[in-house]
């Protein structure tokens, strides 16, 4: 900030020195200590673009006047001084202020010289006159500013209703043609919640809020959170005049429009604080007294023939193990160790600040529920961290029992994890504990962020989502506890996930490592590698009441709606993960790896993997999908993927790399790695992938009959539901339809004469991130054709002994990453058409159910490969 701003900070109408007898006109520079101090203590003081852009807005439409929830003489010029700098309406008069205030001993004397004879002549303090103060108005490069909670002015606008500042604004509005916009703020200095009996520093130092000197001193040498500049929805008198201009309320009206103000700035600081805190005595109060909690208690007592005191110890016992405590303290300290953490294992996390500017906007009104995938460890930490630096209260996080150990348990529980077992199958208390858990939080309007998918994705890609921790949410509006809720898809991208070595070998069958201590000393070997950038994205926040009425569905808070309508809980899961696709962004390692990898070819050129990048970065591009930095354009993709697939091992490949001619061979035993990225990007053009598998197999004359392909479509789609991302309000027809528009833009798709021809290059490109899952799903089938009484794994013997067999030998092609989870999802699926018989939660097949259906699926999986 610039010590002097070259006299801005009084606007050039008030330099004549016309109202230097006048208290509350701001005609002189701000005192020259001020002017040394604010530059220096006042440095950190950080203003969102957001509220910038905002403010200029509301300046263009009309008059604008501050309304400072605290009177601080400090922070006014702090204010005249920044919005001077940045071009913004400078304070210019303020309401109910001594001419103390400006510093100036010219004006100090001018004033009372002023006070003095009106006092003498006219038998009464002067005030400003409204001309003044329209004067004033009419400048847009000047405001006014008032005060809403002030103890030195309350009294006066309670005896003297004609002096409360409000009311004198109404007055001028009458005067004025342009509505005048009334901004709430406050410099928000401490994120700490108040406390019901303040603190002895609280004592020593004074209230955070509205902070003396010694206070300010330590905040400009504060690090691990920052000074803010808050404002909340401003109220336009000339709306307030038309609603109450006539009506027997007018004499009220100045003090609801102040509440409103009130109101408005408070739900502004809940989104950098978060509620008000429950004690966590407070907490498991609420959740035992819980109606349905404390029958429960009395019923398993007398079915089980327990005491109701025991059971009640087992029901604390079970808040104990459930809840979070959360504490601001362990927040300041994890903002060191994770800010020293991210910088020595990424190259950088890519987030944006628009993204925060939309959920503070969606969070003063109510609490937010952040949906995110779930690739790392690392997604409990990178939420939770960039909440805190961009002054958002931190959410509670949904983590599961596993990560209770300590040490990790009680920091994770302090910084606002709460656990979750992975089952609740027989425990009905615990189910009644754990629902009344999360109708405390969301009736406090406590953020809380959950994994939709359960646990971490061991394939690169969304898996099918869990439904029980958003039917938990949403039962607490059948319950009646809160009208709605808002949930926030949420995306969190890595160049390289540092678990994926672990992944792919419990891919390959190994037994999962069950999280410890020990484990955790062993992770320590993640601090000697980088991986590459961080993406973390936040889509549009989603109404649960609004999906519904887009859907055609009536919901009454307090209604039993899920269990009149299961489809409706499977819907909204899949829509907001379909948001979280929306929000993703395709990097250059998943575009390169999709293009090494989707001609099953082991040696491919560098001119082809362009051309196939090419193919997908235009098909992302025309969806809408972000592209990252280092994926700007396809050559640029390439070239940043290829040094780094080359030194992990992935590819073998000569001198000049750069040649359009060099020839990569890809490495049989990387092919896991390189399918875990190309999943990355299969829920971006899945739809795109699967026309293009049904033009292939069926040629060009298909597309003179769209009904065929619209149904194959269909029963592709649903055979693979487990694998895709589907928007459930989007209707098939009219997707199709654009997407053959697209094809033929494209030139994939075009005319020769009366002829439709098919360009094969770029459609099998496209195909190439389906086939491996299509040719896992159709051996799947042939190898259960004759299978009886078998495991998952000795199923899975066969179907590598088939894949091998039907290899070519002349033509090699590469072999599927033959996964765990793939087949498991394809005998799931299989069961559930009626096609097998497998048991989904012991991995056993049984047999086929369906031969007929079996052949049927079998053969249109044929013709697509």
């Amino acid at each position: 900030m610039n010590e002097s701003v070259n006299g801005k900070t009084v606007p050039e109408h008030l330099r004549n020195g016309h109202f230097t007898h006048v208290a509350g006109i701001l005609d002189q520079e701000p005192p020259w200590i001020l002017r040394k101090l604010i530059p220096i203590l006042s440095k950190q003081v950080r203003i969102d673009d957001e509220v910038i852009g905002r403010l200029r807005e509301l300046q263009a439409a009309g008059p604008v006047v501050y309304a400072m929830k605290y009177r601080n003489i400090y922070d006014l010029h702090f204010l005249r001084m920044r919005f001077a700098e940045l071009g913004l309406p400078v304070p210019s008069f303020v309401f109910d202020t001594s001419a103390a205030a400006t510093g100036s001993f010219r004006k100090f004397f001018k004033v009372w010289g002023a006070t003095l004879s009106g006092v003498i002549q006219q038998h009464r303090f002067p005030r400003p006159s409204e001309d003044v103060l329209k004067e004033i108005l009419e400048n847009r490069g000047s405001a006014a500013v008032t005060f809403l909670v002030d103890e030195k002015t309350t009294r006066d606008r309670y005896v003297y209703p004609d002096s409360d500042p409000i009311r004198i604004l109404l007055d001028v509005q009458g005067r004025l043609s342009a509505s005048i916009a009334i901004v709430p703020l406050i410099i928000l200095y401490d994120r700490s919640r108040r406390n019901v009996v303040p603190s002895f520093w609280e004592t020593l130092l004074g209230d955070p809020d509205n902070p003396g000197f010694v206070r300010r001193i330590a905040t400009a040498f504060r690090t691990w959170t920052v000074p803010e500049l808050l404002i909340g929805e401003p109220v336009h008198l000339v709306a307030e005049f038309e609603e109450f201009g006539s009506s027997p309320e007018w004499d009220e009206l100045p003090v609801r429009v102040r509440q409103k103000l009130v109101d408005s700035i408070n739900s502004r600081i809940r989104v950098n604080r978060g509620p008000e805190k429950l004690s966590r005595t407070e907490m498991k109060e609420r959740v035992l007294q819980d109606a349905r909690v404390q029958r429960s208690v009395r019923e398993i007592a007398s079915k089980e023939g327990e005491t109701e005191e025991k059971t009640k110890k087992l029901a604390e016992s079970y808040v104990d193990e459930i809840a979070a405590n959360q504490q601001l303290q362990i927040h300041h300290f994890l903002y060191y160790v994770l800010r020293a953490l991210f910088a020595k294992v990424f190259d950088g996390v890519d987030s944006q600040a628009s993204d925060f500017a939309k959920l503070k906007k969606a969070n003063a009104e109510s609490s937010l529920i952040y949906v995110s995938c779930h690739k790392s460890h690392f997604d409990y930490l990178l939420v939770g961290y960039f909440s805190f630096i961009n002054q958002m209260a931190i959410p509670h996080m949904a983590a599961g029992k596993n990560l209770s150990f300590w040490p990790i348990g009680p920091i994770l529980r302090r910084g606002g994890a709460f656990f979750i077992r992975r089952t609740f199958r027989g425990l009905g208390l615990y189910t009644y504990v754990f629902t009344a858990y999360l109708k405390v939080l969301v009736r406090e309007k406590i953020n809380i962020n959950f994994y939709i998918e359960g646990a971490r994705s061991r394939t690169g890609k969304l898996t099918p989502p869990r439904m029980g921790m958003l039917a938990f949410l949403l039962q607490t509006i059948e319950e009646g506890a809160v009208p709605d809720l808002i949930f926030v898809p949420t995306y969190i991208g890595y160049d390289r996930v540092p678990e994926e070595k672990s992944y792919l070998k419990e891919l390959a069958g190994k037994e999962k490592e069950k999280e410890s201590f020990w484990q955790f000393l062993q992770a320590r070997t993640v601090l000697k590698k980088r991986f590459g950038k961080v993406y973390v994205r936040f889509r549009d926040p989603v109404s649960f009441v609004e999906f519904c009425s887009l859907a055609g569905h009536q919901v009454q808070p307090g209604s039993s709606f899920l269990k009149e309508n299961r489809k409706l809980l499977q819907d909204f899961a899949y829509y907001l993960m379909y948001g979280i696709v929306r929000a993703g962004v395709v990097s250059h390692i998943d575009l390169t790896a999709a293009g090494l990898i989707c001609r099953g070819a082991e040696q491919v050129t560098r001119e082809e993997l362009v051309e196939a990048v090419q193919c997908f970065w235009d098909v992302c591009n025309h969806e809408g999908f972000e592209l990252s930095q280092t994926a700007k354009d396809p050559e640029f993709a390439v070239r940043n993927a290829l040094d780094s697939f080359v030194a992990r091992g992935f590819l073998e490949t000569g001198e000049g790399a750069s040649n359009e001619n060099t020839i990569f061979k890809v490495s049989q035993s990387r092919v896991p790695n390189l399918d875990f990225y190309r999943n990355g990007i299969v829920n971006c053009v899945w739809d795109s992938s699967l026309l293009a598998m049904i033009l292939l197999g069926r040629g060009p004359e298909a597309l003179e009959n769209l009904s065929v392909i619209s149904e194959e479509f269909e029963l592709l789609k649903d055979l693979l539901s487990k694998e895709l991302i589907v928007n459930p309000l989007q209707k098939t027809s009219n997707s199709l339809a654009e997407k053959i528009r697209f094809f033929r833009e494209q030139n994939w798709i075009y005319s020769q004469g009366e002829s439709l021809i098919l360009r094969k290059a770029p459609l099998e490109c496209l195909a190439g991130v389906l086939r491996d899952l299509v040719e896992i799903y159709y051996v799947a089938l042939v190898a259960s054709e004759d299978a009886r009484e078998v495991s998952q794994k000795e199923l899975m013997k066969k179907m590598a002994f088939l894949m091998e067999e039907a290899r070519n030998t002349e033509n090699p092609r590469l072999k599927p990453a033959l996964a765990a989870v793939p087949v498991n999802n394809a005998l799931t699926r299989y069961s559930e058409l009626g096609i097998l018989e497998y048991r989904t939660s012991r991995k056993y097949l049984t047999g086929v159910a369906d031969h007929q259906q079996l052949t049927s699926v079998k053969n249109l999986l044929s013709s697509l490969l």
